[in-house]
């Protein structure tokens, strides 16, 4: 659960992110209703990003489209390799006949990776738009205090990370090893991680 406080900056920049849309779409794009695209981030699914669609609808009407993506299963397939997610991503978008023709997508926390990597690698159906809200878009450097004290073994990890997240195996399974970026070994992170340097 957010603190208060969160909540509130949360609230806050998506009515903000809601009205600024319309200043970096064309005339011809304001004409017509764009989908909007939300994309969950880790240990979520597409029902996270429920109050996104609420608020959606209350600031733009019942008729906007909004289309909750689900990256693979869900929670579970939110630890996987970031490629196998971004091509669940496009998969799921390019299925969706109501996006042929663009959307603005919306992504949270990894799902602002997944999205990123998305536009720049296929950007088919095209992105309007693109925000991310709480996205590790430099990276990662250890844990958020609220997962550290979920899962007590990550605060154990942390100490082998840049030797253990930037070995193959973990490079090849796990999404966060992906976009690990260790600023104690930064050249070790620029020669061995796989996907967020590129």
């Amino acid at each position: 659960m957010l603190p208060t406080i969160c909540k509130h900056y949360y609230k806050a920049a998506l009515v903000t992110t809601l009205f600024i849309i319309p200043c970096f779409t064309t005339a011809a794009e304001q004409k017509k209703d764009i989908p909007i695209v939300l994309v969950h981030g880790i240990l979520a699914d597409r029902f996270a990003m429920k109050p996104t669609e609420d608020f959606i609808r209350k600031y733009l009407g019942k008729d906007v489209y909004v289309r909750k993506v689900r990256i693979g299963l869900g929670k579970f397939t939110s630890f996987c390799n970031m490629y196998d997610q971004v091509e669940w991503l496009r998969r799921d978008l390019e299925e969706d006949p109501k996006l042929k023709d663009g959307f603005h997508m919306i992504a949270h926390s990894q799902g602002g990776l997944v999205g990123r990597y998305y536009i720049e690698r296929y950007n088919n159906p095209r992105v309007h738009t693109y925000i991310s809200l709480g996205s590790p878009q430099r990276g990662i450097f250890g844990t958020p205090s609220k997962i550290d004290e979920r899962f007590i073994w990550l605060n154990y990890l942390e100490q082998f990370a840049s030797k253990l997240f930037y070995t193959s195996k973990f490079q090849r399974y796990i999404s966060f090893a992906s976009y690990w970026c260790d600023t104690l070994h930064y050249q070790k992170y620029l020669k061995k991680c796989k996907f967020l340097p590129y």
